[in-house]
């Protein structure tokens, strides 16, 4: 996986190009400063930008826990899981979730540790 992030004071940052790029990502982040786009890294490599992003990281994986529609109503759920995280001294590149998802991603030199944690949570 690949991290891209543009500036949206960038004033060539376009509705059209920022439809394109939603198309072809994994994950979508856009705030008030920034959007952040996850892409497969095959995705990347094949894409043409006009635009050059803010910042480009790669190496990266994303480990996803599928949750109960109930997980809404467990107080501090995800904190478990990012205590548990920290607790191995890995650092997470971003979370991001929906509903009923929760995605971390991280350097993919520590997927198989995080996978690891989280079962064991």
């Amino acid at each position: 996986m690949v991290e891209v992030i543009f500036d949206l004071k960038d004033k060539k940052l376009k509705t059209a190009f920022i439809e394109k790029i939603f198309k072809q990502s994994y994950a979508f982040v856009k705030e008030a400063y920034e959007i952040t786009v996850i892409f497969d890294r095959l995705k990347w490599n094949q894409m043409k930008l006009d635009i050059k992003p803010k910042r480009i990281i790669l190496d990266l994986d994303v480990v996803h826990i599928i949750l109960p529609e109930e997980s809404i109503y467990v107080p501090g759920l995800y904190y478990h899981f990012l205590k548990a995280i920290q607790s191995k001294e890995i650092s997470l590149v971003e979370i991001f979730s929906s509903y009923t998802e929760l995605s971390f991603l991280v350097f993919q030199k520590d997927t198989e540790m995080v996978i690891r944690v989280l079962r064991n949570t």
